[in-house]
């Protein structure tokens, strides 16, 4: 057996900065994802459905923040119409990243509303959801990897590596929903109408 490897097969490893990836054999009660859960000591099992459900938890909530973010100055926007080629620039249609919106966000704030801060933590998720590799062989849980720009020689820096368990999926989709609820607060707060 080869160094790394387990008789639960492949290990995959973060630390070395490197994708490891070693082969494994399928069990013979594998689901017919051809994926396989498995969970760490005192981890909760991940069925493959269960993990996509998380994954897409996570890209929604990412999407209404983004969307809740637009309406900054509280304007009333006009949605274009489905089969319309081309849309009004509005606060909703502009281009803009998530953060450069959470920075205009923040910039708005005043003195009293800086407890409507948005976390930029979420900017690191949503970037490695939108530009990383989602990679596993047989087996639920499957990683996350974002890779940076190319530096000199063949090198990138790994800007994001996380194993995408029960728990970790549950607690991003809980965080990323409750940035995108103190900005609706915040709208509240201001008078805003139209936002949930």
């Amino acid at each position: 057996m080869r160094e790394g490897s387990s008789p639960e097969g492949p290990r995959r490893s973060c630390g070395s900065g490197r994708l490891r990836l070693e082969p494994g054999p399928a069990p013979p009660d594998a689901p017919t994802t051809g994926y396989r859960a498995t969970a760490k000591s005192g981890e909760v099992p991940l069925e493959a459905t269960e993990h996509t459900q998380g994954i897409g938890g996570i890209v929604t909530n990412l999407l209404a923040l983004e969307t809740v973010l637009l309406k900054l100055n509280g304007e009333e926007v006009q949605f274009p119409n489905v089969g319309d080629r081309e849309a009004k620039i509005t606060q909703l249609t502009r281009f803009a990243s998530l953060s450069k919106l959470i920075s205009e966000y923040h910039a708005a704030l005043s003195e009293t509303e800086k407890q409507y801060a948005v976390d930029t933590s979420v900017v690191r998720i949503r970037d490695a959801f939108a530009h990383g590799r989602l990679l596993t062989s047989t087996e639920i849980p499957a990683r996350l990897w974002k890779f940076g720009s190319h530096k000199l020689g063949q090198v990138v820096d790994i800007e994001f590596c996380g194993e995408l368990t029960a728990e970790w999926l549950k607690s991003t989709t809980l965080m990323v929903d409750q940035q995108r609820q103190k900005v609706v607060d915040c709208f509240h707060a201001r008078g805003y109408q139209g936002l949930r």
